[in-house]
């Protein structure tokens, strides 16, 4: 299946919603492969609808030339069409508005009854199309929050169209909070599998993925910054474990609503370089940053990956004295490093036109699953953004990883023995 993705915070792949889409789509992933497209519609060049309709009467040509020409297309080609976005004023962030609104070029002025109501009649065949929709929300409340989102969804797309939403978002992006979102990702991952495989999400698993993972006044009071709460029993929601569907789910729910001591959520409306840099007991760093790990960051990469430690210092040392703006990244825990990467030309492979390239990417197995890999690519893609250096590419053996933070595949390389390895970008 072709899936677009359309992700609609402005904090592109640093989105809370985003950690639900991409659990969504590892679950898709595991009942068959996915050809996956992600389109972070900030970056986009998309002008505002002005009403004229001229599209709507000379078969589909917008007056505005700018990258809604190529999305269009894009939709098109598509199986199904992922609107990924956190609830602004009970709606989409303007950039996505803005997108949908621009799909005008794909109906006619020429409208019909369908129904109750009135369409205008397409310009395309759009029966193959399906429709879904991934939205967070910062309040901790389903109810009375919403629904106009979904309204207009279902109003936008009538035929085919499944909405998952979800209260208390920020908790994605929490480490403190893993004991109570990865059972909760591991619902979405399952509800994944569900629509690859029917094409549809079984009520009851919906109703629990969309319920509040801890009490709302506790939500609350820890966003508000009213003290301390307990932590969760995690040995206990450990064991908690059934084999028939309805009892796992049941068994999440038994364990959705205790209590969790969450100290980053005080402040969700951090901006996105803090939210990268300090993650718990975490320090994410460049190596500008902490200059006095040169040493010890070549010793711990040639340890990882057995490139000879001279040739890793000599590129940290030409990156300190500002030679270059190809950067080295660390994740510090404490003074130890327990993960890391990098940014060189080529990362010995043919295509010496794909550059630069993200290297070296490793997180210590001990801290692995805490979400280490992502925020270090997220620090890396930010920074070289910054700089006007993109798009950049990866050269993998890995499968359904980088995906995950919005790695689109692209080709295959080889190296000097012409082994073929995996290429992807990050637009």
């Amino acid at each position: 299946m072709k899936i677009l993705v359309l992700n609609g915070s402005p904090k592109r792949e640093k989105s809370d919603t985003m950690h639900i889409t991409r659990a969504f789509l590892e679950g898709m992933q595991e009942a068959a492969p996915q050809v996956i497209r992600t389109i972070d519609v900030i970056d986009r060049h998309i002008e505002y609808c002005t009403g004229c309709f001229a599209c709507k009467m000379n078969g589909g040509t917008c007056m505005h030339q700018d990258d809604m020409q190529d999305i269009l297309h894009t939709i098109l080609e598509s199986d199904l069409l992922l609107f990924s976005f956190p609830l602004y004023c009970y709606g989409m962030p303007a950039p996505m508005k803005t997108l949908l609104d621009r799909t005008m070029p794909l109906s006619s002025m020429a409208m019909q009854k369908v129904g109750d109501r009135y369409a205008h009649v397409g310009q395309a065949d759009f029966s193959r199309l399906r429709y879904l929709m991934i939205c967070g929300c910062g309040f901790p409340n389903s109810r009375h929050n919403f629904e106009p989102a979904v309204a207009q969804f279902k109003l936008c797309f009538p035929e085919n169209h499944t909405i998952l939403t979800i209260p208390e978002s920020p908790m994605f992006s929490a480490l403190e909070a893993a004991a109570v979102t990865e059972p909760r990702l591991a619902l979405v991952r399952q509800a994944g599998k569900q629509y690859a495989l029917a094409g549809s999400i079984d009520e009851a698993l919906l109703s629990q993925i969309g319920s509040p993972m801890i009490p709302e006044e506790q939500y609350a009071a820890i966003v508000n910054g009213l003290g301390s709460t307990p932590r969760v029993d995690l040995e206990r929601m450990s064991t908690q474990k059934a084999a028939e569907p309805n009892a796992q789910y049941a068994a999440h729910e038994s364990c959705s609503t205790q209590s969790v001591d969450l100290p980053e959520m005080r402040n969700t409306n951090r901006n996105t370089q803090d939210a990268t840099k300090d993650k718990g007991e975490y320090r994410y760093l460049s190596l500008r940053e902490c200059p006095e790990f040169l040493n010890s960051a070549a010793a711990w990469f040639h340890e990882k990956w057995g490139v000879p430690r001279k040739a890793y210092a000599a590129c940290m040392t030409a990156y300190l004295n500002r030679e270059t703006e190809y950067g080295w990244y660390l994740c510090l825990n404490g003074n130890r490093i327990v993960g890391g990467l990098g940014v060189i030309e080529n990362d010995f492979h043919d295509r010496k036109d794909l550059t630069p390239n993200v290297c070296a990417v490793y997180t210590e197995e001990a801290f692995r699953g805490h979400g280490v890999a992502g925020h270090l690519l997220g620090l890396v893609v930010q920074e070289m953004r910054a700089k006007g250096i993109m798009p950049l590419y990866l050269v993998t053996d890995h499968t359904g990883f980088y995906e995950r933070y919005g790695w689109e595949f692209l080709c295959t390389a080889k190296d000097d023995s012409g082994n073929a390895s995996r290429v992807y970008i990050y637009r």
